[in-house]
């Protein structure tokens, strides 16, 4: 989780229905502040095995809208998007995933007009719930090397013409991820190349490889690893850059309040693969199914 602190204490109640949420106890304290909605937005892995967690998801989205009426004594107005966490370069060569940009907010085919649902003028047929659980529904076909932090920076800052409206100024935001893999927003994009050797074998273990430091010299070794945190030195963008972007965007932190349905971050194990001799991480969460190579 990034942070999660918002001005007024129910809106907290959209960081613990996604799964965490704490404040950070650290600086001013946040400023007394109404808002006249909140803009949710969900960061949903699209890549191999999550279709499971995203119909477990959807499943729940009435749960969620039924809490936020509940904390407010009426369903604020709200405008509902959902990115995928498919991030790609088209300059670099032999890239693994050419195709999407990212941040494009994903309607899909679940509303009637616009890249994003929005309860005041209810442009979807039926509920805001099932059109919001519909949305979600963005399958596995999706780059393996996920980028969730950095398609929602390219969600919001402005960068997308069709996300033009979602942000409102009154509004508080709330971020959910929803993933079952690290993130692995990438300074360098050559990263996800397949010509590219000096990151190692072709699979998302370059992200964690790259991208994380820990007690254990990581030479690929399979075992345990502990005391693991943010390389500062490696080719992803640190997160908080993300933090500080949010911050900015919104003109303060008491305005976000972010959260996630992700996987634990510990313990870490790493293992090969037998059929493949690929070097992966062993799955936290293997009832969600298979890891991701």
């Amino acid at each position: 989780m990034l942070y999660a602190r918002a001005g007024l204490g129910s809106f907290v109640t959209v960081v613990a229905l996604a799964g965490a949420g704490c404040g950070d106890g650290e600086g001013e304290p946040a400023p007394v502040e109404t808002f006249d909605g909140i803009d949710v937005l969900f960061v949903v892995n699209d890549s191999r095995a999550m279709v499971p967690l995203q119909e477990r998801l959807g499943e729940h989205v009435a749960g969620f809208l039924d809490s936020l009426a509940a904390a407010e004594g009426a369903l604020p107005s709200l405008h509902v998007g959902v990115v995928s966490t498919e991030v790609t370069d088209s300059t670099v060569p032999a890239a693994l995933c050419p195709g999407r940009t990212g941040g494009e907010l994903r309607s899909i085919d679940c509303l009637t007009d616009g890249a994003f649902a929005r309860s005041a003028d209810g442009n979807y047929a039926g509920a805001l719930a099932d059109a919001a659980a519909c949305m979600m529904q963005l399958g596995d076909l999706g780059c393996p090397f996920e980028q969730p932090l950095e398609a929602m920076r390219r969600a919001l800052d402005g960068s997308v013409p069709g996300n033009d409206g979602f942000l409102r100024d009154d509004a508080l935001l709330a971020v959910i991820f929803v993933t079952d893999e690290d993130d692995c927003s990438a300074a360098d994009p050559y990263l996800f190349s397949q010509t590219t050797t000096q990151y190692g074998q072709l699979s998302s273990y370059r992200c964690f490889a790259h991208g994380i430091r820990c007690d254990q010299p990581d030479t690929g070794t399979p075992g345990p690893r502990t005391g693991c945190v943010p390389a500062t030195d490696g080719p992803l963008h640190p997160v908080d850059d993300y933090l500080a972007f949010l911050e900015t965007r919104k003109g303060g932190r008491w305005r976000v309040v972010v959260g996630g349905l992700v996987p634990p971050s510990s313990p870490v194990q790493v293992r090969r693969e037998a059929e493949t001799g690929l070097t992966l991480l062993e799955p936290l969460c293997p009832s969600i199914g298979p890891e991701i190579g």
